[in-house]
């Protein structure tokens, strides 16, 4: 390192080609996901509890969110066949559901 810094600098600089690179930045597009959506009749606290001991206990991850006009459900499943033992098991709490594809 001293050595380098004892050299003399040159009269002369080696000739180049210089290249000029113009980048324009872009907005990062969010990757959309494929979630499903859990379509719920009732919107009263009985049945918001018995769908998230539901969804629970079927081990599937899920957002619930929660409007004063309606509570949307997204369940992150593999396919909606998958979501048919979760709308069969919510029947029996007399809770109508379905399910409808949505991208998040």
């Amino acid at each position: 390192m001293s050595k380098m810094a004892q050299v003399s600098t040159r009269e002369y600089h080696f000739p180049v080609n210089e290249l000029f690179i113009k980048l324009q930045p872009q907005q990062a597009k969010p990757i959309k996901k494929q979630v499903y959506q859990l379509v719920i009749e009732q919107s009263d606290k009985y049945s918001q509890f018995c769908i998230v001991q539901t969804l629970n206990s079927f081990s599937f991850p899920f957002t619930l969110i929660r409007d004063k006009a309606e509570n949307r459900i997204y369940v992150q499943a593999q396919n909606p066949q998958n979501l048919n033992a979760v709308v069969e098991k919510l029947k029996e709490y007399s809770i109508e559901s379905s399910v409808k594809e949505a991208w998040l």
